[in-house]
Order: C-alpha cells, then sequence, then structure tokens
C-alpha cells in the first residue's frame, strides 16, 4: 500500500511521459507537414541542385 501511495505522489515519470508525448506529437506534426509539401520541397532541392551543378561547371570550365 505504502508503494503505491509513493507512486502516486512522484512525478518524475509523469514529467517523462508528458515529454516523450510532446517529441511524438512534434515528429508526427513533422511527418504531416513534411508528407504534405514533399513535390514543393522536391522543386526547391531540385532547383538548387541544378543551380550547384550550374556554378560547378562554370567554374571548371576557363
Amino acid at each position: 500500500m505504502e508503494m503505491l501511495k509513493r507512486l502516486m505522489v512522484e512525478e518524475e515519470g509523469q514529467t517523462m511521459t508528458e515529454y516523450a508525448l510532446l517529441i511524438a506529437l512534434i515528429a508526427l506534426g513533422l511527418v504531416t507537414v513534411l508528407t504534405t509539401f514533399r513535390g514543393a520541397l522536391e522543386g526547391v532541392f531540385t532547383k538548387m541542385g541544378g543551380t550547384v551543378n550550374d556554378v560547378s561547371t562554370e567554374i571548371q570550365a576557363p
């Protein structure tokens, strides 16, 4: 009985659980946002890659 009372009073486990839930919600939000904007992000990175290749080619040309 004493152990049950102690478990109800201690808050360390509750804090860790709250942090775990917060991290899970943030991760779920990131996955949702990245999935939603996947096409737009792909276009941005493709454009950046093309620009890097163009600059690299210009530097090597002379």
